[in-house]
């Protein structure tokens, strides 16, 4: 078995470890770093959660595992980091839960989370630093960027593309041959008909613009 760490203590990394033990994969999980760790005894499953008030970076050294799980839901929190320990050598492998199915000619980065039941059709490219929840859908022949958290249930029909940074919330439906430009959030239960050309939060069915991301 390979060592791993996991960064992030919160939801995402209980869906994420709760994967990883249930199938047995072939990762064994050395800790849970929490980077907001204040001091106080915790674990996960049975894992200890750690993490140090003082150099992060240099207290992530010392653990001499090199291989990490970004477990982080935020895109831009988990972006930064994911850049920040790529400079210092770290891996980034992809999980695929036990059952995801991933088709023909489907081209991955590194550090992409596929949790439960998601699915990727033939011919797509995926980027990197992706979060696939619980039960979404990226049908064939589409075009994934990096850093962006599809919640679950999401479907992204053929055809589509979705670009950096971008949140697909619970639900969010986009259509076929539709265009999503980085930094835009869906709201939850949005249905996607037209192309997004313009970065902000798009909400209701037919999802129309709402407000600019803060």
């Amino acid at each position: 078995m390979n060592d791993c760490l996991i960064i992030g203590a919160g939801g995402h990394a209980k869906s994420l470890i709760s994967c990883m033990l249930n199938q047995k994969s072939n990762w064994k999980i050395r800790s849970i770093i929490d980077l907001n760790f204040i001091g106080k005894k915790e674990q996960i499953f049975g894992i200890d959660v750690i993490g140090s008030d003082h150099n992060f970076y240099s207290f992530l050294e010392n653990l001499k595992v090199k291989n990490i799980f970004l477990a982080l839901g935020d895109n831009s929190h988990r972006k930064m980091i994911f850049h920040d320990l790529k400079e210092r050598g770290y891996h980034f492998p992809n999980f695929t839960s036990s059952t995801t199915i991933i088709k023909n000619d489907v081209t991955l980065g590194e550090a992409n989370i596929f949790l439960e039941r998601t699915y990727v059709g033939p011919c797509t490219n995926i980027g990197s630093n992706n979060i696939f929840n619980t039960n979404s859908i990226i049908e064939h022949d589409c075009t994934i960027g990096s850093h962006t958290h599809f919640a679950p249930r999401t479907v992204v029909s053929g055809y589509s593309k979705v670009g950096d940074d971008c949140l697909i919330s619970t639900g969010a439906t986009i259509v076929n041959k539709v265009k999503i430009v980085s930094n835009v959030t869906l709201a939850a239960g949005s249905t996607i008909f037209k192309s997004i050309t313009q970065p902000g939060l798009y909400a209701g069915s037919p999802a129309t613009f709402k407000r600019d991301l803060v």
